[in-house]
């Protein structure tokens, strides 16, 4: 019992698939189906012309929403210039030049995140390049991202948080699967761009309440002040160059460890070039006295390491098996594989 921290900041490449050469292909971690439907795009159009973002006479017809204490607005757009048959999202002041903004998204330049809904899904991206998150719209509490999956792989070992901790919203994916899935438990969620939080509505995140609220803030500084132990931490905090700087110190991760309880695990995603996340890897090592487990994830240059304040050959692993069936029927996840590959790693640390 006790708290989860997860640490990650919007932009974080671990949450990216990249758009290239018309396909659609995993920046950090490939986008798998869910075991009900979903639907992903095998292609992409080609990066629209400037005569493809000419709007034609009350095309915009935005969508009139409250504004928001800045003065912007959410304005629905169609987008056909930009991804045949789907709308686009923005919140910008009412008077705003949003041919203007549809050129900046186009090029690149555009400073803002930015929403775009197909049929099936809802996407937040912070350049057409990329996408951040991904909701489904018929399921809108579902782990689409296959890293997102892996990382509840802690839940059969430790399945009874009293609190949550999730640093990095995105469009909220984390939030929403363990607010609906771990009624017991109060989370907070921390995220360091103010835009990001601006889109919790369009993703259908829990309104806050007695056991869920949001906080704007650093997540390195956040987990300096937190004064009592956690269960579980999840460090998913990248740059464009991978892990982010802030938490790849031998002394961030001696903190990390000593912020958890006994049985604490921190769940975290090394990503970069192999001879930086190896040193990094090597830094949690030592920090958890070699209570580390290794995960490769599924694109390249992607590791999970699941850490742990206690040995790993003491856990239950037995009752873990029990717990991952049940999981799986209760929270649509197969959790099953999950721990079958923590326990393989498991017995290769010990051999």
């Amino acid at each position: 019992m006790g708290r989860i921290l997860a640490l990650g900041k919007s932009g974080s490449p671990a949450q990216q698939i990249a758009l290239q050469g018309g396909k659609t292909r995993a920046f950090c971690y490939h986008l798998t189906h869910m075991s009900f439907t979903c639907r992903t795009e095998s292609s992409a159009p080609a990066v629209p012309t400037e005569a493809a973002l000419t709007l034609r006479p009350n095309s915009l017809d935005p969508l009139a929403l409250p504004a928001g204490a800045d003065g912007r607005r959410w304005h629905r757009l169609p987008a056909e210039g930009l991804y045949s048959g789907e709308h686009l999202w923005l919140r910008e002041p009412a008077d705003a030049d949003l041919r203007q903004a549809l050129k900046r998204i186009r090029n690149g330049r555009y400073r803002r995140p930015f929403a775009l809904d197909s049929v099936r899904s809802r996407r937040l991206h912070f350049s057409l390049r990329y996408v951040q998150s991904e909701m489904l719209m018929d399921y809108p509490d579902a782990l689409t991202l296959s890293y997102t999956r892996q990382m509840m792989g802690f839940l059969p070992l430790l399945p009874d948080p009293r609190e949550l901790m999730i640093v990095g919203l995105g469009g909220g994916s984390l939030t929403k699967f363990c607010y609906r899935h771990l009624p017991q438990t109060r989370i907070t969620t921390v995220e360091i761009n103010p835009e990001v939080l601006a889109f919790g509505s369009l993703f259908q995140l829990p309104a806050e309440d007695a056991r869920h609220r949001i906080v704007l803030a650093d997540a390195a500084d956040h987990l300096s002040q937190v004064t009592t132990g956690l269960d579980v931490v999840l460090l998913d905090g990248c740059d464009a160059q991978g892990t982010a700087r802030r938490f790849c110190s031998p002394e961030f991760f001696r903190e990390l460890r000593g912020k958890l309880r006994h049985e604490g695990i921190a769940v975290i995603n090394l990503i970069g070039v192999a001879s930086r996340a190896s040193r990094l890897l090597e830094d949690l090592r030592s920090a958890f006295d070699d209570q580390v487990l290794v995960l490769n994830a599924q694109a390249n240059d992607n590791r999970l390491v699941f850490a742990s304040r206690w040995p790993w050959s003491l856990r239950d692993w037995t009752d873990a098996e029990a717990r991952a069936v049940a999981l799986s029927r209760a929270c649509r996840l197969d959790f099953q594989p999950l721990l079958q590959q923590l326990r393989r790693a498991q017995v290769q640390a010990q051999a």
